[in-house]
């Protein structure tokens, strides 16, 4: 093996492992969007929650009181 071959397989080497690390970089940033969205997704839904209760407490509040 030539000493060109040697230090082209090592600039190789050393462009896989930055690509690793970029990748690394972005899935952490992807999960940390994910992470945000499931949050907001969860907030929306306890309202909805919350609002449907309400609803389903006036109805029976309603039923119970109104006749």
């Amino acid at each position: 093996m030539t000493t060109e071959t040697q230090q082209n397989q090592q600039i190789d080497a050393a462009e896989v492992w930055r690509a690793i690390g970029r990748l690394e970089g972005e899935q952490q940033q992807t999960n940390r969007r994910l992470d945000r969205i499931e949050a907001r997704l969860d907030r929306l839904f306890y309202l909805i929650l919350g609002i449907g209760g309400a609803a389903i407490a006036s109805i029976w509040i309603t039923n119970l009181f109104g006749n």
